[in-house]
């Protein structure tokens, strides 16, 4: 909603959706699949704005273990900052500092596919791995392509869209919008 660009171009593949009747009342997980703008949108949304910013810290096992060529020693605590590692541009391109969902649209399967591993870091990985990312990203999506199927949504303060403050878990708020009902397709 911050870039009417964007905005523009998602609404546009949803009503183009709805229109040509391939979207159901409410939309499945199956069929947001089908809608790549969408699936980018929030995926890019994920890496730029990560929930949790606290450290995803793991204790090195006895023994000790080599990480990047450096030996850790048994009981070390090694952590993952998933808001600086969404900024890896070796990852995800020079502009990794920008909201641009282009980027999962990507024919580079190599790129896509280093995208999508450290994307899913986000969740966490292995035995500590959120057991609900499956349904979080069913609910984000169902309920992102419903609000904008049913609503022109637009930002009552386009200056400062939203306060955040980070417990570990980013809460934000003061995110005030004007919903519309959506303009006819």
């Amino acid at each position: 909603m911050t870039n009417p660009q964007i905005y523009a171009t998602l609404r546009s593949e949803i009503q183009r959706a709805v229109s040509r009747g391939q979207i159901s009342i409410p939309i499945q997980e199956s069929q947001a699949k089908q809608l790549p703008y969408l699936q980018a949108c929030i995926l890019e949304g994920l890496r730029k704005f990560p929930p949790v910013s606290q450290l995803r810290e793991r204790v090195v096992p006895a023994g000790g273990d080599t990480l990047g060529g450096f030996h850790l020693p048994g009981g070390t605590y090694v952590g993952l900052n998933s808001w600086g590692l969404q900024l890896d541009k070796e990852v995800y391109g020079d502009d990794a500092d920008l909201f641009r969902p282009e980027r999962w649209l990507t024919e580079d399967a190599a790129q896509l596919e280093a995208m999508h591993q450290t994307h899913g870091l986000i969740f966490g990985h292995g035995s500590t791995k959120c057991l609900g990312t499956a349904m979080a990203m069913m609910e984000i999506t169902k309920v992102t392509f419903e609000l904008l199927r049913n609503f022109d949504i637009t930002i009552s303060n386009p200056h400062k869209p939203w306060s955040s403050i980070c417990y570990g878990i980013f809460y934000q708020q003061d995110f005030n919008v004007c919903l519309s009902p959506a303009s006819e397709r």
